[in-house]
């Protein structure tokens, strides 16, 4: 039986590592220099890519956000700002554990829901932080042209 779980163990992380070598390989060869966004005293690089359907923030030790070729110019901010709350709140770090998680447990349904949750949850928390700043931001201007 343990010999089945260690089976199961490495071949779970031979797939999750191939899939984020497959991915980072990709991004490295298509993205292109978007510039930079500030994120407190830190920066992080912006890069856009063809053939990402969606934004992302990847790299454990130099996070770059990766966003899709196609994004409008006046979501550009909006999109930074998401993804830099998933920097400010360590959410790649979380979803490593996540990950191993699963990889452990990898016979086991629960650990995957768990995985979902806490990727909805960290998705939710970015934005509810996202719309907060930004309702706040629109409030003091409304409130200083009166």
């Amino acid at each position: 039986l343990v010999a089945v779980w260690c089976i199961g163990v490495a071949f779970n992380s031979f797939v999750c590592i191939y899939k984020y070598l497959a991915l980072k390989r990709f991004v490295d060869r298509w993205a292109t220099k978007n510039g930079v966004y500030k994120c407190g005293n830190k920066s992080l690089k912006v890069k856009k890519c063809p053939g990402i359907s969606s934004p992302m923030l990847m790299g454990v030790f130099a996070p770059v956000i990766i966003l899709p070729d196609n994004i409008a110019a006046d979501n550009y901010d909006v999109v930074c700002m998401h993804e830099k709350f998933h920097y400010l709140n360590h959410d790649i770090f979380i979803r490593i554990v996540m990950q191993v998680v699963c990889i452990i447990n990898w016979f086991d349904p629960l650990a995957y829901k768990l995985s979902r949750s806490m990727n909805l949850l960290s998705e939710i928390a970015c934005d509810e932080t996202r719309y907060s700043i930004f309702s706040v931001f629109v409030f003091t201007k409304r409130k200083g042209e009166n």
